[in-house]
């Protein structure tokens, strides 16, 4: 891509920030990472290590002042991590199939029995759980999965029968889990643990999420001494939803008051309808739009819900295609690659575009890592993005980097550090003020965090 095709983004200036100095958080590697700064401005880190082993700690300027040990985690739990201070004053956690909480500041930590929470998710005085459940606990339909393919030269073909997976919204109570919505309930397709569950200050719930089905179809082949195999699945679906907060807090009180009495028929759970979203946006419809390459996932780090406006905000890693919208068109073809920032208002994508970074931009050779990337929005309306970087040469360095968006555009990326090249652990928070708080695995697989402060002070 020529340099004079961008040049916002050639002209960009790092973000006017105080970096903070590196704090070993563990001598070792993370696997999973949640980071939330409270009310105090203290930032709390719950990790999990290679171990599996769960653990907390504190840190006020830059002094770790509580390093503890929660819990170990069972292995096939290990990939939900959620942390939030809700009342102000009172910690939660999960992590696989653990939740802890913590009533008071620097107490005891007290554990919720059979967690089923994958997100947090705060509705007025309320906190919700969002997580995607069996189809057969809500009656799902059932559908017929097909697998065909060929082993060797024998055909083979075999079905099962499955109860589509559904995402819902439940609450807590004295008697389990409360489901008091669910997404999709009359489909056929699983709903996926990669989604977006957030509110907005104008009264919405917002769905961001993926469908998909078992089945596909394979192939085994050998020749000679040699051989090979090949799968495929079903293409997915991202798909878009939106419920009303009353709506939702009314059917939590009627659902509680049935707790309470026991001989109240159940009130049945409200049913949210969500509609199949663009899987190129922003993308021109030519002949290389089949090929073009987007991805969108994870979408619970790639996407956040705008507060004021009730837009979706996310990004995306685009190549193989050309990006246009009313006034432009990029040729994203051959090695180009670009970071896109876009955006999602009542199911529809706006047509345009942001270009945050770019192949060789700002520096020659930089390749952008979307795998594992952080966006956060602070309390002024600002973005804040933890993005990784990659220079393959005969170096194969990785670099983390940190963006800020003011309100037209994005800085240029400002490097925090190395990063192992193996581990993509990456762990943000960031408060209504700015300030923020950055965890990642550096070049020495140990797990670092630093802080990041406005230059104008908290």
């Amino acid at each position: 891509m020529e340099k004079g095709a961008l040049p916002d983004v050639v002209s960009r200036q790092p973000p006017d920030v105080q970096l903070g100095t590196d704090l070993l958080l563990f001598d070792k590697p993370a696997i999973l990472s949640s980071i939330l700064i409270d009310k105090k401005g203290a930032a709390h880190v719950f990790a999990v290590d290679q171990g599996r082993q769960l653990y907390h700690l504190q840190i006020i300027d830059d002094k770790i002042i509580t390093r503890e040990f929660l819990d170990k985690i069972e292995n096939k739990h290990t990939q939900f991590i959620d942390a939030v201070e809700y009342p102000p004053g009172k910690l939660r956690v999960l992590a696989g199939d653990k939740q802890y909480i913590q009533v008071a500041p620097n107490g005891d930590w007290k554990e919720i029995k059979r967690n089923q929470c994958e997100q947090f998710v705060p509705v007025a005085d309320k906190l919700l759980c969002a997580f995607v459940i069996e189809g057969e606990k809500i009656e799902a339909p059932e559908r017929t999965d097909y697998t065909f393919g060929w082993f060797l030269l024998v055909p083979i073909v075999y079905w099962s029968h499955e109860h589509a997976s559904k995402l819902v919204l439940a609450e807590e109570s004295p008697e389990g889990w409360i489901i008091l919505a669910v997404v999709d309930p009359d489909t056929t397709m699983d709903a996926d643990s990669d989604f977006l569950v957030e509110t907005d200050r104008i009264g919405n719930i917002h769905f961001l999420y993926s469908t998909s089905r078992g089945g596909g179809g394979f192939f085994v082949f050998a020749y000679g001494y040699s051989g090979g195999a090949a799968a495929s699945k079903p293409k997915s679906e991202l798909r878009y939803a939106q419920l009303r907060s009353d709506q939702l807090l009314a059917q939590s009180t009627i659902a509680l008051n049935q707790v309470l009495n026991r001989n109240a028929t159940p009130t049945k759970w409200i049913s949210v309808k969500g509609v199949s979203l663009e899987a190129k946006p922003c993308v021109k419809k030519d002949y290389n739009y089949y090929n073009a390459s987007i991805v969108l996932n994870p979408l619970k780090r790639k996407f956040l819900v705008n507060q004021e406006t009730g837009n979706i905000n996310g990004l995306m890693l685009a190549s193989q295609c050309t990006l246009a919208d009313d006034t432009r068109e990029l040729p994203m073809l051959g090695p180009n690659q670009s970071v896109v920032e876009v955006s999602l208002r009542d199911g529809q994508w706006s047509p345009h575009f942001n270009i945050v970074t770019a192949n060789d931009f700002p520096t020659s050779g930089i390749l952008w890592n979307l795998d594992n990337l952080s966006i956060k929005r602070d309390g002024k309306g600002k973005f804040h993005l933890l993005l990784p970087s990659l220079d393959p040469g005969w170096k194969n360095r990785k670099y983390i980097n940190y963006l800020l968006k003011d309100d037209t555009n994005w800085s240029a990326p400002l490097i925090l550090g190395r990063g192992d090249i193996t581990i993509n652990v990456i762990s943000f928070a960031v408060d209504d003020s700015g300030v923020a708080f950055a965890a990642w695995v550096n070049a020495k697989g140990e797990f670092i965090g630093k802080w990041i402060k406005p230059r104008t002070g908290r």
